[in-house]
């Protein structure tokens, strides 16, 4: 299995405790310009050091495999990205949200329907999960 990890990689890791949002900005190389370890086809070999950027602008060292794994735990088969949810700590509707009072209308031979599902309009905060990133 071949994995890159591509400059502008949008990346989860443990930052100070937490698990955060980063990009990877650049590799990290030596005093003489070369990249600091060896790229490897097997991502657990990989040896190379990334760049990774967090929100203010503080950026972090971490090992490619280590960002490899991360990654490779936090996405399916096809690639996409997956959360999972905790808990819905709030939520509010704006604008063009189905009320649930307004959620069924009748329809002209008399039947109770239901409206289309919203698309927008409901803001919800919650608290995710990717995984125990402490235990990877």
């Amino acid at each position: 299995m071949k994995f890159l990890i591509s400059i502008n990689a949008q990346v989860v890791l443990l930052y100070k405790d937490v698990a955060t949002n980063g990009t990877v900005i650049a590799h990290k190389k030596d005093r003489n310009g070369n990249v600091v370890g060896k790229l490897h086809p097997n991502p657990v070999l990989d040896t190379r050091v990334m760049e990774v950027q967090f929100p203010a602008d503080n950026v972090q060292e971490f090992a490619a495999n280590v960002i490899a794994e991360h990654t490779y735990l936090q996405v399916d088969d096809e690639g996409c990205r997956f959360l999972i949810v905790d808990e819905i700590i709030d939520h509010r509707m704006e604008g063009l949200a189905v009320a649930p009072d307004n959620m069924y209308y009748t329809d002209k031979y008399g039947v109770k329907q239901m409206r289309q599902t919203t698309r927008l309009g409901v803001i919800i905060a919650m608290e995710t999960w990717i995984y125990n990133l402490a235990s990877a």
